[in-house]
This record gives structure tokens, sequence and C-alpha cells, in this order.
């Protein structure tokens, strides 16, 4: 909840347009037609996953019972989005890949392309340090940055002391919206910092 109203808050701030979906509204069928659409320059998914460790073809995104988005619903990214957009998974495990390097099993791997940048976690990560990482990320995001800039600048102040991490968050009017996620993990560790995964 706390990364939503964060994301509302910033785009707000910004005048950027948004379509926020939640509670019963999300669906399967309309994440797919978002998904297969050029509308959107970023679809941010906030959710639960399941990572196969095996079959990463049966890895999927929980959206909400009985709607999950499987990686190989994922391949269908559209042909172009006008240039490029940025598909972000805040969620657990979704830039796992699968066996071998260059295998493209996956839910991040099967998403990105040369049309689509992909951010997703490596690993099971701590949901209050997931919320944080959202949050220096959409500042980065609203502030214009490319998906490149923008990820790496968050990861560098995701490492950054406790207080350097409020003062930016106060700077951008929502310290008050992600006080309890940051008092929950007090610090980033390697699990936190290591976790995120840019795919371009």
């Amino acid at each position: 909840m706390a990364e939503a109203q964060i994301l509302r808050r910033l785009l707000e701030n910004c005048g950027i347009e948004a379509e926020e979906v939640s509670g019963d509204a999300v669906t399967r069928e309309a994440f797919l037609a978002a998904y297969a659409g050029d509308e959107f320059d970023v679809i941010w998914v906030i959710s639960h996953a399941g990572d196969h460790p095996y079959r990463h073809d049966e890895s999927a995104l929980q959206l909400r019972a009985g709607h999950e988005v499987t990686a190989d619903d994922l391949l269908a990214r559209p042909a172009s989005a006008g240039g490029r957009r940025l598909l972000v998974l805040n969620a657990c495990s979704t830039a796992t890949g699968g066996p071998g390097l260059f295998s493209n099993q996956g839910l991040v791997r099967s998403a990105a392309g040369p049309h689509q940048a992909v951010i997703g976690h490596l690993w099971q990560v701590d949901i209050a340090a997931a919320a944080v990482f959202g949050a220096l990320l959409a500042i980065e995001l609203v502030q214009f940055a490319s998906f490149s800039e923008a990820f790496q600048n968050a990861l560098i102040m995701l490492q950054k002391p406790r207080q350097a991490i409020v003062e930016h968050l106060q700077d951008f009017g929502v310290w008050e919206i992600a006080a309890d996620a940051l008092d929950r993990f007090e610090s980033a560790t390697l699990l936190d910092t290591g976790s995120p995964a840019l795919f371009e």
C-alpha cells in the first residue's frame, strides 16, 4: 500500500498522468490488454511472484488469487511502444533466469527486448526494502532520468546512510508515507542492494 501511495503522490506532484488499478479491478485480462498496447511509458506491478526453480517457464506474477501472468504471457510484448517502455516488477524472484547464463526463461527475461526494459528482483526481497527501493526508483523516473540512470541512482541512494535516504524522501514529499517501510529494515544489506536487476 505504501509503495502505491508513494507512486500516486509523486506522479500527482509532477503532473504526470497515470492509471491505477487495484482490488477487484486487477485481472489477468486487464493486465494483458494494457501490456499488449503502447499507451503507457511505464507499467509498474506491485505484487507477489512465484518462481519455479527448475521450470522458469512456469514462473508467474500473482496479481491476485486466480489471476496470474506467466513468463509466456510476457513474451507477447508490443513490437513498438513509440520508443522504449519500462516494466517494473517489484516482486520477489521476478528476475530469476533459467539454467545457463544466456537462458531466456523467466519473467524478466521473457519481457525484456528492444522496445522494453525490465526491472525485477533476483531473489526474495524484504517487502519494506522493496517499497523503499520502489520509492527511490520512482523519484528518479519522475525527474525523467533514463531507465538505466534511474535504476543506478536508486540503488546508490539505497546504500546511503539512513538519514540521507530520509532527507531525500522528505525533499520529494513522500517521507511520511515511506517512514514505516524504512523503519522496518533500517539500512540496506547486500541481500537488498544485490537483488534488483535491470534488463535492457
